[in-house]
């Protein structure tokens, strides 16, 4: 009786152990899915801050060349204006 009584308790103690490490595996898979995903929002977060950054200065130079462009155009218009005799 003491003998099995021995072989419960070994049972039981490898039991409790056994479960004492599906809860920390457990708990550290639960971390590591919270910090993918933190790295994931972040490097989503960076990418849009990135790609409107990229789209403002895609603008911005356009912008320049347009102006540049109006600049060009009013110059040729009134070199055509003064090859005419127009002023």
């Amino acid at each position: 009786m003491a003998e099995a009584q021995k072989d419960a308790d070994t049972i039981l103690n490898e039991a409790e152990s056994k479960l004492e490490e599906l809860i920390e595996e457990d708990e550290i898979t639960k971390k590591a899915k919270e910090r993918a995903e933190e790295i994931i929002t972040k490097a989503q977060n960076n990418a849009k801050s990135i790609r409107l950054g990229a789209l403002e200065y895609a603008d911005n130079i356009l912008h320049e060349t347009q102006e540049d462009l109006k600049e060009i155009i009013d110059l040729l218009n009134k070199n055509r204006q003064e090859l005419r005799g127009d002023k």
